[in-house]
């Protein structure tokens, strides 16, 4: 028996100032003020990037977003589908525990990056202005290891879990 809205995962989708894994021969930072006047109102979550693997979407109300100190938090409520349900006990046992994101830049404006070479070589981009945020992602190989994806875990829900449990013992005990 599944309560509505049980299954949810929460996080960060994208965190300011931590520097990205290798992306080809540069690595990307976000700066704290590029959300800054971003539209986030038809924002998706999915899965993989994937778009027939739809999660939630903030237009809908099945997905939360919250701009702090440490970037974008999210909080998805997740629907009963099979991939759905298979990410969610891929999330609860740490197999998938990070995010992504799927973001244009306005070119034309010279201020929305930077770009710096470091003495090895490599390039830092630093993002200073999204233009657009098309989607946040739940991914199994995040670009940023500082971006989290974890089940929601409450005292209700801890609760309900343990009535559930008490009432399925005392139903398998009464068929006896």
């Amino acid at each position: 028996m599944k309560v509505k809205g049980e299954n949810i995962i929460e996080g960060y989708a994208i965190t300011f100032g931590k520097q990205s894994k290798k992306l080809g021969n540069f690595y990307e930072v976000i700066d704290s003020h590029a959300l800054d006047d971003v539209d986030l109102s038809v924002v998706k979550c999915l899965a993989d990037h994937d778009t027939s693997k739809v999660l939630g979407s903030v237009k809908n109300k099945t997905l939360e977003l919250f701009i702090d100190d440490v970037g974008l938090k999210f909080k998805v409520m997740l629907p009963d589908t099979t991939y759905a349900n298979d990410l969610y006990k891929l999330v609860e046992r740490g197999d998938i525990d990070g995010c992504s994101f799927g973001f244009n830049i306005n070119e034309k404006n010279r201020k929305s990056q930077s770009v710096s070479r470091l003495s090895n070589g490599d390039y830092v981009r630093k993002i200073h202005k999204i233009d657009t945020l098309k989607e946040i992602s739940i991914v199994s190989i995040p670009a940023y290891d500082s971006t989290t994806a974890t089940i929601k875990r409450d005292f209700k829900q801890a609760v309900n879990q343990f009535e559930l449990e008490k009432l399925s013992t005392q139903l398998e005990l009464l068929t006896l």
